[in-house]
């Protein structure tokens, strides 16, 4: 009885070790995104006729569908953590729409030379109307941590 009774603890005890391992263990999609667009359904979407329902569709799954690629988990890549005085504990996000390229020239100059971007933006803003923008860029801050949150 008492033999019984140990063999039940152990095998308990390594159900529950398990499923800690199993929860524990993450598992990552490593890449996962909708079906693209083939280049005659790219071109009924440029034209003005009606789409086709199936079109249709595969436009709603595309623009809906989170694209996910993990690659940079899979190289050994980690988050650094991040601590912000007085929230704690953080997680940044970054999105930048680099609008087809029409702004390319001050895009590279944001990335290479902070100073002369930032005297630019102060120039600029001189000859705007005083309306205030809800996307302001503080002349003496500058972006900062922007490049930070790419790696």
């Amino acid at each position: 009885m008492k033999a019984i009774n140990c063999v039940r603890l152990l095998v308990s005890v390594y159900l529950v070790l398990a499923g800690v391992a199993s929860v524990l263990a993450e598992d990552y999609t490593k890449d996962s995104k909708p079906q693209l667009f083939s280049y005659d359904e790219l071109v009924q979407l440029g034209s003005r006729q009606e789409l086709s329902p199936e079109l249709a569709d595969k436009l709603h799954v595309v623009t809906t569908t989170p694209f996910i690629n993990n690659e940079a988990h899979y190289r050994g890549e980690r988050p650094r953590p991040l601590e912000v005085e007085g929230l704690g504990p953080t997680l940044r996000v970054a999105l930048w729409n680099i609008e087809r390229g029409l702004e390319l020239d001050d895009i590279q100059l944001f990335l290479t030379d902070k100073e002369r971007f930032m005297a630019k933006v102060v120039e600029e803003r001189k000859h705007v109307l005083p309306a205030r923008s809800r996307f302001e860029i503080d002349p003496t801050q500058g972006p900062r941590n922007t490049v930070s949150a790419d790696r």
